[in-house]
């Protein structure tokens, strides 16, 4: 709920407030991943993480933030534990 609040009330803050490197890391692949602008403040950010919980962008669409925030969680942990396993295997753009 922080997060959907201060990515419409102060968008333009660095999405680094709220996200750790790897937070953002990951945001970052999943992006690229779906050819869309890489988040550059936290407005983006938030967007992004919705997205990631299966917002839509459409009027009538719930936030999806929780959601997308319990996905970029555990693939930063993913990312930082045990052997080194990339980003982008993570968000099912790689190969084993």
């Amino acid at each position: 709920m922080l997060m959907t609040l201060l990515g419409r009330a102060c968008p333009e803050l660095p999405a680094e407030i709220l996200l750790s490197e790897i937070e953002v890391t990951v945001l970052n692949a999943f992006a690229k991943q779906n050819r869309i602008k890489q988040p550059a403040n936290l407005g983006d950010a938030v967007r992004l993480v919705a997205r990631l919980g299966g917002y839509l962008g459409r009027s009538n669409d719930p936030s999806s933030c929780g959601r997308g925030m319990r996905f970029c969680k555990c693939s930063a942990w993913a990312s930082r534990s045990g052997p080194r396993i990339p980003v982008e295997i993570l968000m099912g753009n790689g190969q084993a």
